[in-house]
């Protein structure tokens, strides 16, 4: 027992001795942490299971000095696609890099796509910018027409049936009178055979931008896709002598999103701006000067009900998002267009999506360890007297060492 307690003082000795030796605490900084992304897309479509992504662009850049972007003009198509990746320093552009997108289903029709996208760093600000579009998307009434197996039949009841009764009858009239019906029947003829070989749909879509941009007090990330305007049937035939446009013009405003990060306090705050669409039909035996229809967000709207060019259109709302992480997001939801529903159950188009997020943590210092030193004048007496203390307490801890054993 004795001896335990000698090696229990003599390790209390070398504690004691050890508190006037050792330094403070050390004490660690964090680094500021972020990260930024924004992502838009102008038209995704579906067709007889078939589908593609068109008019993409993504950013992102992160505090560990990354730079990616990416603009798309048909996803998965890498002639279309342009892409930086940075990481450390530096700058890279990619202008624009452009092909014929592939067609949907092999019916309906994409023209040129294009992508491009550019990045830099700049000491602590990474930047991120990319663009993604197509030229357009057409679908003719022959495509449609045979899609639904009527092409054949439709063009056969029209030239066998319809027009050659009508030139029989014409035909057998007096002379004065088949005179005067023989060009209306002319006319009827060509107006046929044009709106056989007109288009049903004609959609010009906009571009998709995202961008991320730092700079010394925030952190941007924003997105917007452009607007788009879609036409069914988009023939002029001559009604009661007035030259009439489109059955249906669907127009779509553009949508964007973003979310600002503040470097020094550390929130991050989103915003939206969602899409409006308006619809305006063109004049017809029903509406003789036409009409023009505003659909709200959040809402829906048929046109052209209860006919094959049957067609809904859905506006959804925008939304900010808050994680559990303290991240925020921004999110324009797209509009979806459900269109030609009588054909083959139609074509469906999501139109104008973006969205932006950031968040992060700011830098932090090392906490300063307080001197407890009383007040004194002079030098540092306390250190020949702690050498002393130190060199006394060897000399115990050794005669405890020696009689233990």
């Amino acid at each position: 027992m004795a001896k335990n307690r000698r090696l229990a003082a003599a390790a209390s000795a070398i504690s004691l001795a050890s508190v006037f030796t050792a330094g403070p605490a050390s004490a660690q900084s964090t680094a500021e942490a972020f990260l930024g992304s924004a992502s838009g897309r102008a038209l995704n479509i579906q067709l007889l299971g078939q589908g593609t992504t068109l008019g993409v662009a993504t950013s992102k850049v992160t505090s560990q000095l990354t730079a990616v972007a990416e603009g798309a003009g048909q996803l998965a198509n890498s002639g279309t696609t342009a892409r930086v990746d940075l990481s450390g320093s530096g700058s890279s552009d990619r202008p624009d890099t452009c092909a014929v997108a592939l067609p949907v289903a092999d019916i309906l029709g994409v023209g040129l796509a294009c992508g491009s996208a550019n990045g830099s760093i700049n000491g602590n600000n990474p930047v991120a910018n990319s663009e993604g579009r197509v030229a357009g998307v057409t679908l003719d009434v022959e495509n449609i027409l045979g899609l639904a197996g009527l092409n054949a039949p439709l063009t056969s009841l029209v030239n066998e049936t319809v027009l050659e009764t009508a030139k029989e009858t014409v035909a057998g009239l007096p002379l004065n009178l088949g005179e005067t019906l023989t060009p209306v029947v002319d006319t009827v003829d060509s107006t046929v055979k044009d709106l056989l070989n007109t288009r049903t749909l004609e959609l010009t879509a906009g571009k998709s931008t995202s961008s991320v941009v730092t700079d010394a007090g925030k952190v941007t990330s924003s997105a917007t896709a452009s607007g788009a305007e879609i036409k069914i049937l988009p023939v002029r035939l001559p009604v009661n002598g007035v030259d009439v446009g489109p059955l249906a013009t669907i127009t779509v405003s553009s949508a964007s999103a973003k979310a600002v990060y503040d470097r020094a306090t550390g929130t991050s705050t989103p915003s939206f701006d969602p899409s409006l669409v308006t619809v305006k039909l063109g004049p017809s035996a029903l509406l003789p000067t036409g009409t023009e229809i505003k659909v709200p967000v959040g809402a829906s709207q048929t046109i052209l009900q209860g006919t094959p060019l049957e067609s809904d259109i859905i506006v959804a709302a925008g939304r900010n998002v808050t994680n559990a992480d303290g991240t925020v997001g921004a999110i324009a939801d797209g509009v979806k267009l459900h269109l030609l529903k009588g054909i083959n159950n139609g074509i469906l188009v999501e139109l104008a999506h973006a969205e932006a997020g950031v968040g992060g943590t700011p830098a932090a210092a090392a906490p300063i360890v307080p001197n407890v030193e009383l007040p004194r004048t002079g030098g540092t007496p306390w250190i020949p007297l702690a050498g002393m203390s130190v060199l006394g307490l060897a000399v115990l801890v050794r005669r405890l060492l020696v009689r233990a054993y």
